[in-house]
């Protein structure tokens, strides 16, 4: 009976550990299971931000700048802008200065001073550098816009029918090797020439997007400007905006007396023309032939005209039978 018992016991205990261990690994399996469900959703996170990364943000992305600054010494800003430009290896595409106008506005202190445009190009690594050299040595920035285009997909598109293009010219090379015939020969020689053609546009157009990517556009515009004022609007106090109008008055006065000075510069001579022909007017009037002729002019006035002289003649013969006729009464 006791040997039965200690076989019951072992038994019993066996069955213990056998369901602990078994716990034990099912614990550990699904704390592992779990583990790698977590490291599998983080991999998909990754890779799904990666590929939205990659989506928003190609390899040809184009960077176009668009700036504005205003400056009082045109000149020396524009030196400024060129030594920038030379220190960050970058170049001047277009350039354009031209003189401001009138235009019907009222304000005349901006009139004539200078406006010039430029179209820069920079290298894609240089462009921040840049910017920061223009902030402190251009002159005061008036507006900033800067803007990206991805041109991946459209660039990978071409490049795929580029790579048609040439596919189909390497086979129609192979035929014209092994063509005999003149017709099929200038068949197959027309049709490659046209194969060619299109693919080298293609090819000028993935070239110029490569450009565009591998150097940064900035379109810069400078103004001179008399005095550089504060900008309009509801932030500054009223007495700050009262200041800034009553020296723009000043600036606008002091304008307007040199406009008006210039203008009688350029009237002189039309002036000098004018005063010559009154006096010579005046002379005139003052010599006895002119004396003469304003004599007999008015005493052609004081003599009777031809119809007063008839008049009076009818009232005189009326005046004679009148009395006749109360007579005959």
């Amino acid at each position: 009976m006791k040997k039965k018992a200690g076989l019951w016991t072992l038994a019993l205990l066996w069955l213990l550990v056998g369901c602990s261990s078994n716990g034990v690994s099912d614990s550990e399996n699904a704390a592992e299971d779990k583990g790698i469900t977590q490291m599998n959703e983080a991999q998909d996170t990754t890779s799904q931000e990666e590929n939205s990364a990659n989506l928003l943000i190609g390899e040809k992305v184009i960077t176009t700048i668009d700036m504005t600054y205003e400056t009082i010494e045109y000149q020396n800003s524009v030196t400024q802008l060129k030594e920038i430009i030379e220190k960050h290896q970058a170049y001047i595409e277009t350039s354009n200065e031209t003189t401001n106008s009138y235009n019907g506005n009222s304000n005349r202190t901006e009139a004539k001073l200078r406006q010039g445009t430029f179209s820069i190009r920079i290298p894609v690594e240089a462009v921040d550098d840049l910017l920061a050299d223009l902030e402190g040595n251009l002159g005061t920035k008036v507006s900033e816009q800067i803007g990206n285009e991805d041109a991946t997909k459209q660039y990978q598109d071409t490049q795929m029918r580029i790579e048609v293009l040439q596919r189909k010219e390497d086979r129609l090379l192979e035929l014209l090797d092994q063509a005999t015939v003149i017709e099929d020969i200038l068949a197959i020689e027309n049709n490659l020439s046209e194969t060619v053609a299109e693919r080298e546009i293609l090819q000028s157009q993935n070239d110029n997007i490569d450009e565009l990517v591998e150097y940064s556009t900035l379109y810069l515009t400078l103004l001179e400007r008399s005095r550089i004022s504060s900008q309009p609007g509801s932030t500054m106090p009223f007495w700050e905006r009262a200041k800034e109008a009553i020296v723009d008055s000043a600036y606008t006065f002091y304008y307007w007396l040199q406009d008006t000075a210039i203008w009688l510069i350029y009237a002189l001579p039309y002036l000098i023309i004018l005063a010559v022909i009154v006096l010579l007017v005046l002379g005139v009037r003052r010599t006895n032939w002119w004396k003469k002729r304003e004599a007999e002019r008015a005493s052609k006035n004081r003599q009777p005209s031809r119809y007063q002289e008839k008049k009076k003649i009818m009232a005189k013969r009326s005046d004679k039978k009148e009395p006749k006729e109360k007579d005959s009464e």
